[in-house]
C-alpha cells in the first residue's frame, strides 16, 4: 500500500473535483465522422475510436444485434460496439459513477443521429439496492465493488454510493423485444464481473452471447476458478485476449487462469467457437 493510502485510512483525504471534457472526432470507415468526449480527468488515459476496434467487432457483431456494455465508463467500448451494430441495432451502457456518467451521456447522444446507445445510470446487480463503490481517488476515476478486499490491500479508499440494478430483471421488463438480437456482453467491474454474469445464467442458456470479462489482479485463485466452472459449465470456451478489443491467442484453463494478475478474457459458446476462431485468433 502507497503512503498516501495510510493518511486515506485514518481520514486525511483529499477533496472531490468534477471535471470537464473535450470533444474529439474521429472518422470511421462507412460510418463518416463520431463525436467522441474524453474526460480530463487527471488519471483518466485518453481515448480514441479507431477503424481497428470497429472492424474487430464487426468479425462477430452485425446490423442490428443488442450488446450490454457493464462498467461503461466513458463508453469507449461502447461507441465502437454501436457501429458495429448500426443504427438498426442497440448498446445498453451500464455505469453507476455520477462522475463519469456525464461524460458516457455526452458520448452517447453527441452521435445519437447516427448510433443508438441507452446509457444507464446504475450497476449491474443480481438484485434492486444501494451499494458502495471502492475508488482509488477523491476524483473518482476508476473503481468497484471491493469490499472483499482487505482495505490494507486494495487502496482504495474513497467510497461512492451507488445504484444496484437487479440486470436480469430490468433486461426482462424494459428489453424483452431486443433480447432476441442479444450477441454480446462486456463487463469490466472490478473484480465482481463473475457475480454479475453469474446473475445472468439463464439469459446465457437461452440467447448464448459471446462473453468479454476482466480478471480484475486483486480477485483470488478459488474466485478465478469458480468464474471459469461456471462458464465452462455452460458449454463456454474461455481465451485470453491478447490484443484490444477481442482478439484471442491462448486457451485459459485451471492451469493457467492466474499465472498473469490482470487481464481480460473471451468466452465464447462452444458452437460459435470453430468459426470466431478463425476471425479473432492471432
Amino acid at each position: 500500500m502507497k503512503l498516501k493510502n495510510w493518511f486515506e485510512l485514518i481520514g486525511i483525504k483529499g477533496d472531490s473535483k468534477r471535471f470537464g471534457t473535450k470533444l474529439e472526432e474521429f472518422k470511421i470507415d462507412g460510418h463518416g465522422v463520431l463525436n467522441y468526449a474524453n474526460w480530463m480527468h487527471p488519471k483518466e488515459k485518453k481515448k480514441t475510436i479507431t477503424n481497428e476496434d470497429v472492424n474487430c467487432y464487426r468479425k462477430f457483431l452485425n446490423k442490428g444485434d443488442f450488446c450490454i456494455d457493464i462498467g461503461a465508463h466513458t463508453g469507449d467500448s461502447t461507441l465502437p460496439m454501436a457501429v458495429a451494430v448500426e443504427k438498426e441495432g442497440l448498446v445498453l451502457a451500464f455505469e453507476p459513477n455520477h462522475f463519469v456518467y456525464p461524460v458516457l451521456q455526452q458520448n452517447c447522444f453527441s452521435n445519437r443521429e447516427k448510433l443508438n446507445i441507452i446509457p444507464v445510470f446504475g450497476a449491474a446487480h443480481s438484485k434492486d439496492e444501494e451499494l458502495k463503490f471502492q475508488y482509488s481517488d477523491q476524483y473518482y476515476c476508476n473503481g468497484g465493488d471491493l469490499s472483499d478486499v482487505s482495505v490494507f490491500k486494495r487502496g482504495h479508499n474513497y467510497e461512492l454510493s451507488v445504484l444496484g440494478i437487479d440486470i436480469k430483471k430490468f433486461l426482462e421488463l424494459y428489453f424483452k423485444k431486443e433480447m432476441k438480437n442479444l450477441k454480446f456482453i462486456k463487463t469490466d467491474t472490478e473484480g465482481n464481473d463473475f457475480y454479475i454474469i453469474n446473475s445472468l445464467e439463464a439469459i446465457l442458456k437461452k440467447y448464448r452471447p459471446v462473453l468479454k470479462s476482466e480478471v480484475f489482479k486483486q480477485t483470488s485463485h478459488e474466485y478465478r476458478l469458480n468464474f471459469l466452472k461456471f462458464l465452462k459449465g455452460l458449454e463456454y470456451d474461455i481465451y485470453f485476449v491478447c490484443k484490444e478489443p477481442c482478439y484471442i491467442s491462448y486457451v485459459i484453463d485451471e492451469r493457467n487462469i492466474s499465472e498473469i494478475a490482470h487481464y481480460d478474457f473471451l468466452a465464447i459458446p462452444q458452437e460459435k467457437s470453430q468459426d470466431l476462431l478463425t476471425k479473432l485468433k492471432l
